[in-house]
């Protein structure tokens, strides 16, 4: 049998305990074949090999088991001792291996104790469940309880002593444990994969109690379900012959109702627009914040819905309705009062800076601070943005935005540069060629000068304070920019190149209804006059002259935006797409057939239109108004309008009146010289008008005339012949 010792720093190396208290040496000195120090830095062996009978030498008998070693090793740091003892060693010291002889329980799970019954026990140092270490208590000199760690599987126990590993004959069995699945949410039908352990052996998974349709364990730590049918939204279990493990979460059966996955922002004031993501959107009816109906919302996509925070709205989740059945969020949105800081950009500069924050809630706003420190300069020109220039003074440190209503901090810091600080330059406007003089600080080390991100190729540094630079060709309006080996500084104001015109590159979002804030992104906007949406005029800001925010003003149609200085106008290249209103319709109950008028704004490019999801014929005869006729399959609903722009319906519903199915009257009228004109009461829709040119047999064909519907009455048209002709009305029985 082979030992290996380690020993650092002395020359006392401690053998492992023997079970008799005298100790003769000379029997140990005859088993020793070799012993041999080795050098751990260097990994070879200090020569030349010791002798066991000089090296080692009983110390004292009041602690027969300590033994001096001398060292042959040259380097001072630490050795290792290979002894290669006979078994015949372990025999002249008495000592045995444990063995486990019983434990009991024989199963259990994370957290049980468990009494191990061991022979040959001697200091046990530690117990093992498979492969996880358990905390343990010795109880007797024969018998240790132990604690089922909590990533135990089923397996063998071993117990380890100074002597050796004792290793039970028999598994303990360890319930099965669901650590995680996938899908979280499914229909029935679908395959759901289970994560966990102890798994083998399974004889039932079920969700929320009903028995999954079939599942397969793929291995002891993965079970593929099916989910059943009729299952309902709760806890999955796993049955094995040793117990039963359950999810720590709910799984989510689904049928068509809309599923809300996530929503953004996740926060705001009455008026912000949300965008809500997940699934089965389509034919959405209603959107509600925690119970109150959205000011407006459209379906951009089955997966997607924008919709607008109404006012009255209050903490809770959104919910989305389509036909009969509603989806609500998970989480709550939180309608706010106090501003909420999100973001910021950029997120270090010198003082001069000028920082955008985003958020909510900044309407109002009495103060920006950088660390404390307030902003000499500040505006909010959105309810979700602010622009602040970084004061002198201003440490790194978090942004706040004070209002009346209290103040939001961010999470992050904003961190304050040593770069160039721009304080003015002059002149403010000129062509190309103009000589500008810049003021400032931080100059030294300059590496360029910058006119709306065009640099300038004359530039000189009269002192650390000023700059003199000429406007390159090529410049456009915007900041003037300092840029030395320590960083980049801009100017807050701008510098007006003249002669140039704005241009629009882009804007977001595409689609919107009034109220909707939408930021404008292009060049040369210092100086902004108006901004229009196709020809009406909106409320902006110009926080820089690369961006203008603007609010979609009431009555605004599909079209062009516009922005407009005293250099021009230009136009974006794409169309923004106002979503539709629906404001009235009349009447508000009718039967299949019934023209409806519907009123509203943005009627342009009408998809469909549909009676609480019934498809109906229609025209759209302006942008404010569409006419449409009950379809068959109408129900008692709201109406709703698709156009690309998206969904919007009545925030009233349309009422289907009860069909007529007893037996009504035809009347007969002449109504012109060639014409005759059949009614009978409207709500009659199912009833087929026939005619023969007798009134015996069976000679009746129904009429394929087009019927209309005024007023109370359903109506049509026939011109007369020079035959007999007779009428009737039918209701074949395979429409009941």
């Amino acid at each position: 049998m082979c030992r290996r010792f380690t020993f650092t720093g002395s020359d006392r190396l401690e053998l492992p305990p023997v079970r008799s208290s005298g100790l003769d040496l000379r029997p140990l000195r005859k088993q020793i074949s070799c012993l041999r120090a080795f050098d751990l830095n260097s990994d070879t062996s200090c020569a030349p090999t010791v002798d066991p009978s000089a090296t080692i030498t009983q110390r004292s008998q009041a602690s027969p088991r300590v033994w001096s070693v001398a060292r042959t090793c040259a380097n001072p740091f630490a050795a290792i001792l290979l002894v290669h003892l006979l078994c015949a060693t372990a025999l002249a010291f008495g000592a045995a291996l444990p063995t486990i002889r019983s434990f009991s329980p024989t199963s259990g799970a994370p957290g049980a104790s468990v009494t191990i019954d061991v022979a040959n026990f001697n200091r046990v140092v530690e117990v093992r469940f498979n492969t996880d270490t358990a905390l343990f208590t010795p109880v007797s000199a024969s018998r240790v309880t132990a604690t089922v760690p909590l990533g135990a599987t089923t397996g063998p126990i071993s117990v380890t002593t100074a002597l050796g590993t004792a290793v039970s004959s028999v598994h303990f069995r360890v319930p099965p444990r669901i650590t995680s699945f996938t899908p979280t949410n499914g229909a029935p039908g679908s395959t759901v994969i289970l994560e966990g352990e102890n798994f083998t052996g399974a004889n039932a998974v079920r969700f929320n109690g009903t028995n999954a349709s079939a599942f397969v364990v793929t291995a002891q730590n993965q079970i593929h379900a099916t989910v059943p049918n009729g299952a309902t939204s709760g806890f999955i279990t796993v049955t094995t012959p040793v117990g039963t493990g359950a999810t720590t979460n709910h799984f989510v059966v689904t049928g068509t109702e809309p599923i809300i996955t996530d929503f953004s922002p996740t926060n705001g004031v009455a008026g912000t627009l949300v965008i809500i993501e997940g699934r089965y959107f389509t034919g959405a009816t209603a959107v509600k914040f925690n119970g109150v109906n959205a000011a407006g919302f459209f379906v951009t996509a089955p997966t997607q819905i924008s919709a607008t925070v109404p006012a009255g709205a209050t903490t809770g989740p959104i919910t989305i309705s389509r036909l009969s059945e509603t989806g609500a969020s998970p989480k709550a949105f939180v309608v706010t009062t106090a501003p909420v800081v999100t973001d910021f950009s950029p997120v270090a500069g010198p003082p001069g800076t000028t920082v955008v924050i985003e958020g909510a809630n900044f309407l109002g706003a009495t103060a920006v601070k950088f660390n404390g420190v307030a902003a000499a300069s500040f505006s909010a020109p959105a309810p979700t943005q602010a622009s602040a220039v970084v004061p002198l003074g201003a440490v790194t440190g978090p942004i706040s935005v004070v209002t009346p209503k209290g103040a939001g901090t961010s999470l992050k810091p904003f961190v304050v540069t040593t770069s160039p600080v721009i304080t003015e330059f002059a002149p403010t406007n000129g062509p190309p060629g103009t000589v500008v003089t810049i003021d400032g600080v931080n100059f030294g080390g300059l590496v360029a000068v910058k006119f709306g991100g065009v640099a300038a190729n004359v530039s000189a540094m009269v002192s650390p304070t000023q700059i003199r630079s000429t406007v390159p060709g090529g410049a456009i309006t915007g900041p003037v920019s300092v840029t030395t080996v320590q960083g980049t500084g801009v100017s807050t104001n701008q510098f007006v190149v003249v002669g140039e015109k704005p241009l629009v590159t882009g804007f977001s979002p595409a689609v919107g209804s009034p109220g909707t804030t939408i930021l404008l992104q292009g060049l040369n906007f210092l100086g902004v006059t108006s901004v229009k949406f196709n020809s009406l005029n909106a409320n902006f800001a110009v926080p820089a002259p690369t961006q203008i925010t603007c609010t979609v003003p009431p009555g605004a149609t599909t079209g062009l935006l516009s922005v407009t200085t005293s250099a021009g106008t230009a136009f974006s290249t794409d169309a923004f797409i106002v979503a539709p209103i629906v404001t009235t319709f009349f009447p508000t109950n009718g039967v299949p057939d019934t023209p409806v008028i519907v009123r509203g704004t943005n009627f342009t490019q009408v998809l469909a239109v549909r009676f609480n999801g019934g498809a109906a014929a229609f025209t759209n005869s302006s942008p404010n108004e569409i006419t449409a006729w009950v379809p068959v399959d109408a129900t008692t609903g709201s109406i709703s309008v698709t156009t690309p722009a998206g969904i919007v319906a009545s925030t009233n519903a349309f009422v289907l009146l009860p069909e007529i199915t007893s037996p009504v009257r035809l009347s007969i009228k002449p109504i012109a010289a060639q014409q005759v004109l059949l009614s009978w009461p409207a709500a009659g829709w199912r009833f087929q008008v026939q005619s023969s040119d007798r009134t015996a047999g069976s000679n009746w064909l129904p009429m394929t005339n087009r019927t209309s519907v005024i007023g109370n009455q359903r109506q049509l048209a026939l011109g007369r012949t020079n035959q007999n002709r007779f009428f009737r009305l039918f209701r074949p029985t395979v429409l009941q």
